[in-house]
């Protein structure tokens, strides 16, 4: 039995250790908001999200892989700027032009290109509603 075993382990550590490693980005979960201007809040929290789902399934080009990084990060700072009430257009300009570029120049699929149009739909939408 000690003998069946040792195989079926080595093959399993072997699969393992061979698995191709996966680029993930953490991010909080999306609170439930139903204030119409907190639901901004959401629309980031998916739009980086979305840009994380397009990110995994493409074929890591560096400059592909620097303009999702800027663009998230874009996101991440007009999450914390909306929060605490201090965003300015001019982040939120900055931050649809980024998606935008992903959008422009990245090579993503095509389901990913129509999710990410919307989203960038829904945020320029919020620089109508929001904009300063």
């Amino acid at each position: 039995m000690k003998f069946v075993l040792m195989p079926v382990i080595a093959m399993l550590l072997l699969a393992a250790s061979v698995a191709p490693a996966q680029t993930t980005f953490n991010r909080p979960n999306s609170p439930s908001i139903t204030d119409p201007y907190e639901s901004g809040l959401k629309l980031y929290y998916k739009t980086w999200a979305d840009l994380n789902d397009a990110q995994r399934r493409v074929v890591p080009y560096p400059g592909d892989w620097y303009r999702f990084d800027k663009a998230r990060g874009q996101m991440d700072l007009l999450e914390r700027t909306w929060r605490d009430g201090s965003f300015t257009q001019a982040q939120l300009n900055a931050a649809i032009n980024d998606v935008r570029f992903v959008l422009r120049v990245n090579h993503i699929s095509d389901p990913d290109r129509d999710v990410l149009e919307r989203d960038l739909n829904q945020l320029r939408d919020i620089r109508i509603r929001y904009g300063q």
